[in-house]
């Protein structure tokens, strides 16, 4: 009687254990997917990334040619508003 308890008991324990790994095949299939997802992501994140630091350097670029277009006697006038405040 002990012996056919104790095999009632593993055989349940199988069941568990089979539905828990078709749960745990199905979350893994998901995973996989979104980590697919993910990297394809990641790579035009890192492109958007590198445009933005390009743009930023035009605009320095830019304000330092300003600056130098103010300071100069033959360059732009001085504003009669300041933009800035």
């Amino acid at each position: 009687m002990e012996f056919e308890n104790k095999i009632g008991e593993l055989a349940a324990d199988l069941r568990a254990a089979k539905k828990q790994r078709k749960v745990d095949e199905a979350e893994y299939e998901r995973n996989r997917g979104a980590v697919s997802n993910f990297r394809g992501k990641y790579a035009d994140l890192a492109e958007v990334n590198r445009k933005l630091q390009a743009c930023e350097g035009v605009v320095e670029r830019l304000e330092e040619e300003l600056r130098h277009a103010r300071s100069s006697p033959a360059g732009l006038p001085e504003p009669k508003f300041d933009i800035q405040r």
